[in-house]
């Protein structure tokens, strides 16, 4: 059932249909064709959607009205025109009192398809605009501090890259590692991993890597003395990007509330990732994501090129959080000497499901409800001592071919998951360019933090979450941090972490896990959301 205003209808196409009708029927007022706008834009029909708020301004001009096209033109990569009706909604001195927040937000948002087209000027512009209506919005200043981080980064290395067509790297590796904690996992775990058969090692035999590693000055020092960074360079050459002590500081002002110090930690790492995404494009290369916090299983990367070599051009993968304290002790003991780290897959995430981190314990499923702190993004279904069966909304992208990045605008975006996705695949059957790993046997990547992190995101006191309501918080909507398409079909995808010798608690646990997977994918309105 899809609600619109006061109206009930069985489907997005009877309420496109019924809509269209009142439209056309003599009488009919904006607020018809502003409700066939919303149910266009929610199936993707931007061009349409726009066409009937226009209709509905041309009747009635109103400020609510005027920032609905606004958010509608930028979707369909139209700044110009979206910051003319922004203006004129702005001009207004009831929607400054009423709606200034969004309208901020709007110009920020405005900012970014600016920046996307390279005009750095027009962009600051927005955020300054933002911030003139909303003087206590953080966020206008820090993308304002990023784009101009951004441009002045590409302006100085993109000269010092040889494209791939001239005989330069054909991958660039992006690591964002900052912070004595953060720098530690990554020398001690992360690079040994890469380190491990069947990945750096494997890959450079058939590619050219360049290892691009953003940092602050003190912990690149750090990294460029560490022998297991000695050692990778045997396999990539290196590149260091300073990131300026002032935007690291957007992420630990104390004065700043946890959740607002958390949000710019996402903006800052993925602006470094969008440069090397840009950098990547424009260099005819592909583009290999590098956490500080993730560990690989051998052959991780072997696994990824063949099917990045075989016609995919994207390749995506769940990754288990898991608590730092006890999978290093375990891992520790499984080091090789000299800093290797060398683990299978299957040992791999038999590890992970021993150590899931304390904050996931909320995502195991209790019957057909979680007690969770916020929507369970990640599902599990334990079985056996070391088992787990999961569905999720969030998977990473891990690699990206050169032909993958070839239709790339540049468009921002926030973190390497859907909102990577929503940018890189413009249709259904762009699904076909995704290969997905499904077997953790073969292919796995898992993440670690220590198990008191208490992730700023999350609710006071858990809330129990059936299957309405996981629907009703995940049906995609158009604000940027919402869900889309990319989720839906990646939560359809069950994934095992499963040892041997459990194939009948295995198996019990999938279908239960699927079970509730497809009573909720089913209940989902099967919908093509793009915020592009």
């Amino acid at each position: 059932m899809l609600a619109v205003g006061k109206q009930t209808y069985d489907n997005i196409d009877d309420a496109i249909l019924s809509l269209r009708g009142a439209v056309s029927a003599a009488g009919s007022d904006a607020a018809d064709f502003k409700a066939l706008g919303e149910v266009l834009a929610l199936d993707g029909r931007a061009d349409e959607a726009i066409a009937a708020y226009r209709a509905a301004l041309d009747i009635s001009e109103d400020g609510a009205g005027l920032v609905r096209l606004a958010e509608l033109l930028m979707r369909r990569n139209l700044p110009c025109e979206a910051r003319a009706s922004l203006q004129k909604a702005a001009a207004m001195a009831d929607m400054r009192r009423e709606w200034g927040a969004r309208l901020a937000l709007d110009y920020n948002e405005l900012a970014d398809a600016y920046f996307a087209s390279g005009d750095l000027a027009a962009a600051l512009e927005c955020h300054a605009a933002a911030q003139e209506i909303v003087p206590s919005l953080i966020d206008a200043y820090v993308g304002a501090s990023l784009k101009t981080h951004i441009d002045h980064v590409l302006d100085i290395i993109t000269p010092a890259i040889v494209p791939a067509t001239h005989g330069g790297p054909t991958y660039h590796a992006a690591a964002v590692v900052w912070g004595e904690i953060f720098v530690g996992n990554f020398l001690e775990y992360c690079i040994p991993s890469l380190l491990a058969v069947g990945n750096l090692p494997f890959i450079s035999q058939y590619e050219k890597i360049l290892f691009i590693v953003y940092s602050t000055p003190d912990s690149i020092a750090a990294i460029d003395a560490a022998p297991q960074f000695q050692e990778l360079q045997e396999y990539a050459d290196i590149l260091f990007v300073e990131i300026p002590e002032n935007l690291i500081e957007l992420t630990t002002r104390q004065e700043f509330p946890p959740a607002t110090r958390y949000t710019n930690t996402l903006q800052l790492l993925s602006a470094q990732h969008y440069i090397s995404t840009l950098l990547a494009r424009n260099c005819a290369a592909g583009v290999l994501y590098v956490m500080p916090d993730w560990i690989y299983s051998e052959d991780c990367l072997r696994l990824a090129h063949a099917q990045l070599r075989g016609g995919k051009e994207i390749f995506v993968a769940p990754v288990l959080l898991t608590g730092a304290q006890g999978l290093k002790q375990d891992l520790n003991r499984r080091a090789e000497e000299g800093g290797g780290l060398s683990v299978p897959a299957r040992e791999l995430a038999e590890l992970a499901v021993s150590h899931l981190h304390s904050s996931w314990r909320q995502f195991i499923a209790r019957g057909d409800k979680f007690e969770a702190r916020q929507i369970p993004s990640w599902m599990l279904w334990p079985f056996g001592d070391s088992g787990l069966v999961m569905h999720a909304f969030h998977w990473s992208v891990f690699m990206v071919s050169s032909k993958g990045l070839g239709n790339y605008r540049g468009q921002r975006f926030w973190t390497i998951d859907h909102r990577l996705l929503d940018v890189l695949l413009k249709g259904d059957k762009d699904w076909e360019r995704v290969a997905m790993c499904r077997d953790t046997n073969d292919f796995l990547i898992i993440a670690h933090d220590e198990e008191d992190k208490d992730y700023a995101w999350a609710a006071e006191q858990s809330s129990v979450w059936g299957i309405d309501q996981i629907v009703a918080a995940v049906t995609p909507g158009m604000a940027m941090l919402s869900l889309s398409q990319a989720n839906q079909v990646l939560f359809r995808e069950q994934v095992v972490y499963g040892p041997q010798g459990d194939d009948a608690a295995c198996a019990a646990a999938v279908r239960r896990a699927g079970k509730m997977a497809r009573t909720i994918s089913g209940r989902i309105m099967d919908v093509s959301v793009r915020r592009v």
